[in-house]
């Protein structure tokens, strides 16, 4: 290819092409230099080298012709797609899945109801009136026959956790039938009290309260009071190994809290399909 170099700026170009610094039609000098033209070039004198660079032009500049005003621009496809496209196919994928307050999601809800039941009608017949009976100054006081070490602190617990376990549930069924994002969080945080209030109290069941009631001549009822505590054990145990999992873990529970805008479209088209 026949290289040109401008007469202002010397920069070199194609033969017939405007200058790619200056934009002035440039002359004809030679093909592209090789290596020993270029060391010949640096021994000549700069009189010689004007003259080269000078040469006036040999063709008649002819600008390239302009696109047309009316074809469409040019927009380049990108290979990514928008982050937006993604999240929204996410969430169709996602949604294929089970959604709504339904599935094995009924039990934790009906065993919300139960909770606050009994855990209030606990708290109103048994743990409360206790407080005033003579009872209650037995076995709290220091020297009577039937004083119980560790009583007075293990029932002010268990008021407390009756009582949070009156209101919290209560509170949960409100988020949850909101569909609130945070609900699985708190239903985890939830069952993680229940599990550690039911460590404690038969910890300590099973531990003190064995050697009281010999003391007291209740060894009958030690046995019956032992079993009864790892029972409860057990099962806030299983309760928490169960529903802590499937709340961290469950499609549904995704699908019904993390996006409840799309959940409550789909359960509209549902329903409009149905009735139809």
């Amino acid at each position: 290819m026949e290289i040109e170099r401008c007469p202002s700026c010397g920069w070199p170009g194609a033969k017939g092409r405007p200058c790619p610094r200056c934009h002035v039609p440039v002359a004809i000098v030679s093909e592209l230099p090789s290596k020993t033209s270029r060391r010949a070039r640096r021994n000549e004198s700069p009189a010689q080298t004007q003259v080269e660079y000078s040469t006036p032009p040999t063709a008649q500049y002819s600008a390239p012709p302009q696109p047309s005003v009316d074809a469409p621009p040019f927009v380049a496809e990108s290979p990514v797609q928008p982050a937006a496209e993604r999240r929204s196919g996410r969430r169709k994928r996602s949604l294929s899945a089970p959604a709504g307050l339904g599935g094995w999601l009924v039990l934790p809800i009906i065993g919300l109801f139960l909770t606050i039941l009994w855990n209030a009608r606990s708290l109103i017949f048994d743990y409360l009136p206790f407080y005033g009976s003579s009872a209650w100054g037995d076995l709290t006081t220091p020297g009577s026959h039937l004083y119980l070490p560790l009583f007075e602190g293990l029932y002010l617990f268990e008021t407390f956790c009756a009582g949070v376990l009156t209101v919290a549930p209560a509170i949960l069924l409100v988020l949850i039938f909101q569909k609130h994002r945070v609900a699985p969080r708190l239903m985890v945080a939830f069952y993680a009290f229940v599990c550690m209030s039911g460590c404690i109290e038969a910890g300590v069941l099973l531990t003190v309260y064995p050697n009281w009631m010999n003391s007291v001549a209740l060894s009958d009822l030690a046995g019956t009071a032992t079993t009864q505590a790892a029972r409860a054990l057990l099962q806030v145990l299983i309760l928490g190994a169960v529903w802590i999992p499937y709340f961290l873990r469950s499609k549904r529970v995704k699908n019904t809290f993390v996006n409840p805008t799309e959940v409550g479209e789909l359960e509209t088209g549902m329903f409009a399909a149905l009735a139809s």
